[in-house]
């Protein structure tokens, strides 16, 4: 199986990442962003459940006025089925 792991960090960095050119990679769509990470799948698998998803969305609805500073105003999810094209 491949590692997966580091999948959530890509995205986060693809979403949030500081501006500036490293080789390819030219900075973040929204530097400023913060980024409140949630795991929804089962430690080194690639199976994540729906109640997991939607308990996630629930946390972010339930606690997105906490910090006035950093509400959380967007829920990015990146799922998928392997082997399928999405």
């Amino acid at each position: 199986m491949p590692d997966v792991s580091a999948h959530g960090t890509c995205c986060a960095g693809i979403a949030a990442g500081s501006l500036g050119v490293f080789g390819d990679y030219i900075g973040g769509v929204a530097p400023n962003a913060r980024i409140y990470a949630l795991k929804i799948s089962t430690s080194g698998t690639l199976m994540a459940y729906t109640d997991t998803l939607i308990r996630s969305w629930d946390w972010c609805v339930t606690h997105r006025n906490d910090s006035p500073n950093y509400p959380i105003k967007v829920i990015s999810n990146s799922t998928g089925i392997p082997g399928l094209p999405f």
